[in-house]
């Protein structure tokens, strides 16, 4: 019964998220997309559609989030993947849980990603996690390289 709420739960922020321009959520701005270095500093290419060879992405994605209020906070993620089969999204991976303040991070900013896993086509959510609840759910596709 908690695994279909939860779903539920996820289906139903997602299908509210599911645009790539940055976003203001409690206090929080959110980008998602490809992720670049440009002198030193980590950019956000906003883009929904990441393409894959092989489940390598061809460029690292993820989501960049910054609390505006400068206020410290914990933070995490979960993925999702569609299962096809079964008609509901399983979790693929998780990571977290971070403290985000001072000294050690004085914008309060971070970048979430996994390149730890192989991400093969199909329908993903990332669910960013602030403080053990959800904040943002964002939909995303994994297509693949080779057409």
């Amino acid at each position: 019964m908690n695994k279909f709420i939860v779903c539920l739960l996820l289906w139903l922020l997602s299908a509210c998220t599911t645009m790539p321009q940055e976003q203001i959520e409690q206090g929080f701005k959110l980008e998602f997309g490809h992720i670049s270095e440009v002198d030193g500093a980590y950019v956000i290419n906003p883009n929904l559609k990441i393409i894959s060879k092989d489940g390598v992405p061809l460029n690292r994605f993820g989501v960049r989030i910054e609390n505006l209020d400068k206020l410290s906070y914990s933070l995490g993620y979960y993925i999702f993947k569609f299962n096809d089969v079964t008609g509901t999204y399983e979790l693929f991976t998780t990571d977290g849980y971070w403290i985000i303040k001072p000294p050690v991070n004085v914008n309060y900013e971070a970048i979430l990603f996994d390149d730890k896993k192989r991400f093969y086509p199909g329908s993903y959510q990332f669910v960013i996690i602030v403080a053990e609840e959800i904040l943002q759910t964002i939909a995303f596709e994994v297509v693949s390289a080779e057409g």
